[in-house]
Parts: structure tokens; sequence; C-alpha cells
């Protein structure tokens, strides 16, 4: 069970990333918000999730994976809740889009790392398979 589930929570992490590319790029722009300010809100994401990589790894030493795990999922569920709220901003638009995108990024972090390191952890003589990298 545990497997699947960091399947499924990895699974839920990617693709909320992909769900907004169709629709977002339109609504910045009836927003009044440029190619190059929604390039930037896009870019939140990866920028946050390098810079926080590093940080979530000490707190995987610090406290215990699931707590950490769980905590990135919440983490990602708010950002959800405030991205899915986006349309009704009018003014401000730009940072609320900016902070969400960069929780988001937070919360993707925290569910790979921590991912990584329980299935290191339960699967030591497996890992190659358990990641799919065979």
């Amino acid at each position: 069970y545990k497997l699947i589930s960091l399947i499924s929570v990895a699974f839920l992490s990617a693709s909320i990333s992909c769900l907004i590319i169709p629709f977002f790029p339109r609504l910045a722009e009836s927003k009044g918000l440029n190619g190059v300010e929604i390039g930037i809100i896009f870019a939140g994401l990866p920028i946050s999730s390098l810079i926080s990589t590093p940080i979530i790894s000490y707190f995987l030493i610090k406290y215990d994976r699931k707590t950490v795990i769980i905590g990135s999922t919440v983490i990602l569920t708010i950002s959800i809740i405030l991205f899915s709220s986006l349309p009704l901003f009018d003014s401000g638009f730009f940072l609320v889009g900016l902070f969400t995108r960069i929780l988001q990024g937070v919360g993707s972090a925290g569910i790979e790392v921590c991912g990584l390191a329980i299935i290191a952890v339960e699967y030591p003589d497996d890992i190659e398979v358990k990641l799919g990298i065979n």
C-alpha cells in the first residue's frame, strides 16, 4: 500500500502542473498580464522547487519522512485551492498567481524528495524496479 500511495500522490502532484497550461495564459491575458509576467508565474514552480529541495532534505533528517510528506501534501492542497480562486482576483492577480505557483513548487518538491527517500528506505534491494528505471 505504501508504494501505491506514493505513486498516487506523485502522480497527482505532477498532473496539477499540467492541468493549468491550457487555460491559464488566456485567463492571465484577460486580467491584463503580458507574456513576460505569465512566464514568471509559470517559472515560479521550478525555481521554488530548486530552492526548497535542500531545505526539505534538511527537514527529512530532522523530522520523520511521513510528517514531511504529509506537510508537503497539505502545502500543495492549499496552493491548489488558492490557485483555483485566481479568477476572483482583479488587482493582485500577478502576485497571488506567483505566490500560489511558489507554494506548488515547495509542495511538489517535498512530495518528490520524501517519496524518493521512502522508496530508498523501504525497498533497498529493489530501488531500480520501484522507481521504474529498470
